[in-house]
């Protein structure tokens, strides 16, 4: 697939999931409700290395994001692991290279186009 298929196919998955929100354009998209309101289990850890992590098993979701980094980047690493999802990506484990360019998954750089 190339990039511009992974581009087309992540701004609609990020078009569908703004769709469901009544919300102004430019309002802070509350992130952490998506997740939940879509029936993922969310949990806050303290992930040694890791930004967070997604996992798909069977039709049960989950997403851990690091407590200890930021709030802006929990609440863009959550925006990032719903994209997995909203992808139908398989589970994922995020470190620092994700956010940084340097994974060459076409996934990751697929879910990372869901957020911006």
């Amino acid at each position: 697939m190339n990039l511009n298929q992974l581009r087309r196919e992540a701004i609609l998955a990020a078009e569908d999931v703004l769709a469901d929100l009544n919300s102004e354009e430019g309002a802070k998209v509350p992130v952490f409700d998506l997740i939940e309101d879509r029936g993922i289990w969310l949990s806050f850890q303290p992930l040694d290395r890791l930004l967070g992590v997604y996992q798909r098993i069977g039709n049960v979701a989950g997403v851990a994001i690091n407590v200890a980094r930021p709030l802006a980047m929990q609440r863009f690493t959550a925006a990032h692991e719903l994209g997995h999802h909203e992808l139908g990506h398989e589970s994922h484990v995020d470190d620092d290279s994700t956010i940084e360019g340097r994974n060459s998954d076409p996934k990751e750089l697929q879910a990372l186009l869901v957020t911006g």
